[in-house]
């Protein structure tokens, strides 16, 4: 498939009984559903690591020319760009604003960035091709879709490792957390209807909500009572209750071929990207009316909200840039030029950094500088009360480091733990999955723990080296591991005790 071919626009889910055309219209997706055929492309010019700015930042995904386009949203211009690989498409930011997960559909991996440097600082292997991707409350899970498997894998935040796989549905597609990590709702246009997931058990719910064709967007309002799903196929958005996980109210029209959705931070209105129609409608949630459309630019497949409210981000796939929507007047005040084929599915933009000791009024509240705990207890609540360690990752993943982070510097240190048990006759090891420091004694040739370690007992190790057990040079004192066969790994515990003796 190439890039035409990938980019040329399709027509979503069509009505029809017969399940080849539908799985037709799946593959026809390209990344709209993943392309299992994506062209890897490889990007000679190195991405620009941004310097972090005051404004939160919107991360475009750029499924054409495989970047992520870094979007200074108090200035509406891109600062960074940077490489990936797998056309990228689904996006989510962590409730802290310190890492970003990318999936990439035509890979087995989702990206991480850091968001202080700009820069990818892991690649998370799924083995199966992702597609949608959305991150918990409190940053410690990661849930992403698999719409060619019929899956959906659990990511550990911490550990950046896939926890779990869960099947769901036939095509998973966009995903999101309930506000009480509770719950994940995620869509299937396949099976036309929404599936949950139980987060404390990792299985799906008894219960999913049937909603008709093609449900592709998902978005749920900040008080946690009510989902919103836009069908592809129908033109419309459904509203469901969490309470009873049934359809409230009627089915709001919409423009056509509805993708992505998103919620205001105050919940009075959803936000939903038309790629058919080149319009976001705004819904009303109080009335669960269309309140007024707004045109954008051609093919809106993302869409985030400001986490000030003021301003609504859509991603144009086909006219490669982003429309700046001021929620105010509901008219575009700006557009910015991104990749090639921008997706940005998903919750795109990060959070307003309250607590920062920049000299900027990040919040614009008036006051610069404000909102630590006075930690040291002077009286005065301001950046010396900064802990230097929120949203900073301690762990390196092995069970035999201590791992720290000073809240003063912010600077992460992994001291090993302490294994010698003073005898020197014994081999003190650590097992870095489950944290077991065991002490193995070595058992000289001359069979005694305690004897010097020497030349006899290299001579007696090489004389029976390459025999094991049962054969006729075999020598059971030379077999220091006690393995059954004379090797260099005897070698090797010899060579580490030469010369010792337990009185050193």
């Amino acid at each position: 498939m190439n890039m035409c071919q990938r980019l040329s626009r399709h027509r979503g889910f069509s009505p029809s009984p017969q399940s080849s055309t539908l799985t037709k219209q799946i593959v026809q997706m390209g990344y709209r559903l993943i392309s299992m055929l994506a062209v890897f492309f490889s990007l000679f010019a190195p991405g620009l690591a941004a310097t972090v700015q005051a404004g939160p930042f919107a991360y475009i995904t750029n499924a054409g020319s495989n970047t992520v386009s870094v979007i200074d949203t108090a200035t509406h211009t891109v600062v960074a760009t940077i490489p990936m690989e797998g056309n990228p498409g689904g996006v989510a930011v962590n409730p802290t604003g310190t890492r970003v997960y990318v999936a990439n559909s035509g890979s087995d991996h989702v990206s991480m960035i850091d968001t202080a440097t700009h820069t990818i600082v892991a690649k998370i292997l799924t083995t199966l091709p992702p597609f949608g991707v959305a991150v918990n409350s409190s940053g410690t899970r990661v849930y992403v879709t698999h719409a060619f498997d019929g899956k959906v894998s659990v990511i550990d935040a911490m550990r950046n490792i896939v926890t779990a796989i869960i099947q769901v549905g036939v095509a998973p597609s966009g995903v999101a957390v309930h506000p009480a990590d509770s719950l994940v709702y995620v869509t299937d246009p396949f099976n036309q209807a929404i599936s949950i997931i139980d987060t404390l058990t990792d299985t799906l719910a008894t219960t999913s909500v049937f909603v008709g064709p093609g449900p592709l967007g998902v978005a749920i309002g900040p008080d946690g009572a009510h989902v919103y799903v836009a069908s592809k196929q129908q033109d419309t958005l459904y509203v469901i209750g969490t309470a009873t996980h049934t359809i409230t109210g009627p089915q709001i029209r919409v423009g056509g071929q509805p993708e992505g959705v998103a919620v205001s931070t105050d919940g009075t209105h959803v936000y939903v990207a038309n790629s058919g129609s080149n319009t976001v409608s705004v819904i009303n949630t109080l009335s669960e009316n269309m309140a007024t459309t707004v045109p954008v630019g051609h093919g809106p497949r993302g869409v985030s909200v400001h986490p000030t409210g003021a301003y609504v981000y859509v991603a144009n796939e086909l006219s490669n840039d982003v429309s700046v929507i001021d929620t105010s007047t509901h008219t575009v005040v700006a557009t910015i030029p991104v990749g090639s084929g921008p997706i940005a599915f998903g919750q795109f933009i990060g959070p307003v950094q309250e607590m920062l000791c920049d000299g900027i009024d990040n919040d614009q509240d008036g006051v610069r500088d404000e909102g630590f705990p006075d930690t040291d207890g002077d009286g005065i609540a301001n950046c010396a009360d900064a802990d230097h360690c929120t949203g900073v990752f301690v762990d390196d993943g092995n069970a035999c480091t201590t791992d720290t982070c000073n809240p003063i510097t912010g600077g992460v240190d992994h001291t090993p733990v302490h294994t010698d048990d003073g005898n020197v006759c014994t081999i003190d090891t650590c097992d870095p999955i489950k944290g077991v420091v065991t002490h193995t004694p070595v058992s000289t040739i001359d069979n005694n723990v305690c004897a010097v370690v020497n030349g006899f007992d290299l001579g007696r190790v090489g004389a029976a080296h390459g025999t094991k057990q049962g054969d006729k040079n075999f020598d059971p004192q030379a077999d220091l591991n006690k393995d059954g066969v004379i090797d260099n790994k005897d070698f090797s515990i010899l060579f580490g005790q030469f010369g010792r003796s337990a009185l050193q």
